[in-house]
């Protein structure tokens, strides 16, 4: 069962979507000679249903326009058709029409497997106020956003009555404030990127009044008046929702038993790591030797231990800066990112000799288990597959000479 089948069946999955205050909505893409054409509605959450004014129980099959007939249909799906053939998120944020008047929705789409997961956040409030400018005291007054308006160096000028709910603070404390002291040291670069220049909301770490840190998800917009520039920050406390997104990144990401991460992340891992010349990268593929003998003497239970305790193994051994993932049943993989040759071997040669030595404990019985290593380090022609096929060929051959042993591989790609 490939990957996001398996994910939209564990109840994890669905609960977390089901939780989330955001809308959300998946999508199997149709497709017409292996190109996608439209999408087709999978699964959708109750607040997906809210936002759009309407059930989504029963529109399963229905395709995306239908489902949201945003004002620049042709856009969002070019822009969704975009996100899977390249898998990089994207955002929009559309009009769709409602009862009584029109819905803004900030969307964006993810590739999910080889499905699209579409997330959306009501942003009519928003939308509102920057549009009526007349009634902007009535409507800032009233959001459950905080609005802020600050001095061109970043000091609050004016803030929402809702600082009090999302910072602790009220109104009268926050003016004058330098809005940077109040971020998390590592996202005020962050901010001084952005300020100013509107578009996608950024997610920064901010301060409340007791000390604890929250998530907020600000948007920036500039404007002008008598007085010179001004900055207008809508800020909205996502914390929740970031709390629930690393939840479902780890039901992505994560090999359930080890911990570590699955075959696919491993490979965006690879495929995404800066290379350059000067600063070597090996990979080493670490396959269990006779795991189904294991499995067949003592059972799947004790064969689950021996995964649990290799990858222990590799965390106690391997440096934050190392990457670790469980690629097949019984096959690892590590890529280690400025170890030479030699370095390399050093480290994985020190693994398999501890594994060798350790005796697993399962019930009432007690085995011992070894490993076989392949080795590769990157070469200027190298690409990630040509690295990953060099290593997987030098565990070939340590399998080939006896096993519980280290092979470097050719330098030939």
């Amino acid at each position: 069962m490939s990957d996001h089948n398996s994910l939209r069946t564990q109840p994890a999955f669905h609960e977390i979507l089901n939780a989330s205050l955001n809308g959300a909505v998946q999508f199997h893409p149709l497709k017409i000679r292996d190109q996608i054409h439209d999408f087709q509605l999978l699964n959708a959450n109750p607040a997906a249903s809210q936002i759009l004014q309407r059930p989504l129980g029963d529109a399963r099959g229905q395709v995306l326009s239908a489902i949201i007939p945003a004002s620049d249909r042709t856009a969002l799906l070019r822009r969704c058709i975009q996100t899977m053939n390249t898998g990089q998120p994207t955002r929009l944020d559309t009009a769709i029409p409602a009862r009584g008047g029109t819905i803004y929705l900030r969307l964006k789409a993810a590739a999910l497997g080889d499905t699209l997961l579409l997330t959306m956040v009501d942003i009519t409030d928003e939308m509102q106020a920057l549009k009526a400018l007349s009634r902007l005291q009535v409507i800032l007054d009233r959001a459950s956003d905080m609005i802020s308006t600050h001095h061109a160096d970043g000091r609050f000028e004016q803030v929402t009555p809702s600082c009090q709910r999302i910072l602790g603070y009220a109104c009268h404390e926050l003016i004058g404030v330098p809005l940077q002291t109040l971020l998390h040291p590592d996202d005020r670069d962050v901010l001084s990127r952005h300020e100013g220049r509107g578009g996608d909301a950024i997610r920064c770490r901010m301060r409340r009044r007791d000390g604890d840190w929250i998530w907020l998800e600000m948007a920036f917009n500039a404007a002008w008046t008598e007085d010179g520039e001004k900055l207008i920050v809508v800020s909205r406390d996502v914390s929740r929702q970031h709390a629930l997104e690393q939840e479902l990144l780890a039901l992505i990401q994560q090999d359930p038993l080890t911990g570590l991460l699955n075959r696919r992340a491993a490979f965006e891992a690879l495929h995404s790591f800066p290379y350059t010349p000067d600063r070597p990268l090996t990979m080493a593929i670490l396959d269990l030797d006779h795991f189904k003998r294991i499995n067949d003497t003592y059972g799947h239970p004790a064969g689950d231990q021996a995964l649990k305790v290799f990858a222990e193994l590799l965390r106690d051994n391997l440096r934050g800066s190392d990457l670790m993932a469980r690629i097949g049943g019984e096959e690892f993989m590590i890529l280690l990112p400025g170890a030479n040759p030699e370095a390399a071997r050093m480290v994985v040669d020190r693994i398999r000799e501890k594994l060798s030595a350790l005796r697993i404990h399962t019930g009432t019985s007690v085995f011992q288990i070894t490993v076989s290593v392949g080795q590769a380090t990157m070469l200027p022609q190298d690409t990630p597959d040509s690295l990953y096929q060099r290593a997987d060929r030098a565990l070939y051959e340590a399998k080939a000479k006896g096993r519980n042993r280290v092979e470097l591989a050719q330098r030939c790609a």
